[in-house]
C-alpha cells in the first residue's frame, strides 16, 4: 500500500488535464495534448501506423519512491521520458547480449518479478550509466535499453514509447529473445495484434528489397539498410508458420532478401 501512495502510473488518455491544462509545450512545441506524441517524434516513429504502443504513462511519485525493478520498454521501443517538475535518478544500461542474457535471468530467478538475479546484478550490467533528470528535461531511452530509476524529489513525468525505424533492428532482436516468464510484459501478452503487426512487416520488408534492389548491380547495402533487412527477415523467417494469408509468397521475398544480403 505504501508503495502505490509513493509511486503512481497512469496511462494518460485524450481526456485528462495535468495542472489544469490539456497540453503542454515542449522543444519550441505547445498545445501538445498529453495523450500525442511530440510532433517532433511523431513524424520519424513507426508507432503511429502499425508498431505497438501503450498510451503514454504520466507518472507521480514522492521523494524516496523508486522503480528499481529492471525492465525494457514493452517491445523493446525506445522511450522518452520528459521530466514534467523534480528530480528521478535513472540507471540506464545498452542491450548488449550479456546484459539481455542478464535481464532474462533475473526474471526466470525471480519467477518473473524482474529485478532479480542476486544483490551484485547492477553491477554486472555492462556499459550501466548513472543519469539526473530534473523539472524540464527529457531523457531518450534508446531500443532495448535496460533501465530503472529512483525518484530523487516529488515528482511528475511523462512517458512516450517511441519507435524510429532507424532502431527497429534493436528492437526487434529484444522481442525474439527467450523472456519466460517476462514475455507478458515484454511483448505486451494480449494487447497487439499480432497478425496486423506481422502483415505490416512483411510490407516493411518488401518496400525495402524493392529499394535495395533498384541499387546498380554488385552495390553492397549501407549498413543500416542491411541491418534492418536482416532482422526483419530473421523474425519473419522464424515466424513463417503464423504468416498472415494476405502475405503473398513470402518465400520468395525470404529467398530474394537472403541473395541481397549475401552482396553486403
Amino acid at each position: 500500500q505504501r508503495e502505490a501512495l509513493l509511486h503512481c502510473e497512469h496511462a494518460v488518455s485524450g481526456e485528462d488535464y495535468v495542472g489544469g491544462a490539456s497540453s503542454l509545450s515542449l522543444g519550441g512545441f505547445s498545445g501538445i495534448p498529453l495523450a500525442d506524441m511530440p510532433p517532433q517524434l511523431a513524424s520519424s516513429s513507426l508507432t503511429p501506423d502499425w508498431w505497438p504502443s501503450p498510451l503514454p504513462v504520466l507518472t507521480l511519485s514522492m521523494g524516496g519512491a523508486s522503480a528499481a525493478r529492471y525492465r525494457l520498454s514493452p517491445w523493446g521501443s525506445a522511450a522518452i521520458h520528459h521530466l514534467l517538475w523534480g528530480a528521478q535518478l535513472f540507471v540506464v544500461a545498452p542491450p548488449t547480449p550479456s546484459n539481455l542474457r542478464l535481464l532474462q535471468q533475473s526474471g526466470h530467478e525471480a519467477g518473473g518479478g524482474g529485478g532479480g538475479g542476486g544483490a551484485d546484478f547492477p553491477r554486472r550490467l555492462a556499459g550501466a550509466q548513472v543519469v539526473m533528470a530534473r523539472g524540464g528535461q527529457t531523457l531518450l531511452l534508446p531500443s532495448g535499453w535496460v533501465h530503472a530509476s529512483l525518484t530523487v524529489e516529488d515528482s511528475a513525468s511523462i512517458c512516450w514509447r517511441w519507435q524510429p525505424r532507424e532502431q527497429l533492428a534493436a528492437a526487434l532482436a529484444v522481442v525474439r529473445a527467450d523472456w519466460g516468464e517476462l514475455a507478458a510484459e515484454v511483448r505486451l501478452a494480449g494487447a497487439v495484434a499480432i497478425d496486423s503487426l506481422t502483415r505490416s512487416m512483411w510490407d516493411l520488408l518488401a518496400s525495402e528489397v524493392r529499394e535495395a534492389s533498384r541499387a546498380p548491380p554488385g552495390a553492397p547495402l549501407k549498413p543500416a539498410q542491411a541491418t534492418l533487412l536482416r532482422a526483419l527477415s530473421g523474425y519473419l523467417d522464424r515466424r513463417r508458420a503464423c504468416t498472415p494469408r494476405a502475405v503473398k509468397l513470402p518465400g520468395a521475398l525470404l529467398e530474394r532478401t537472403a541473395a541481397l544480403l549475401s552482396q553486403s
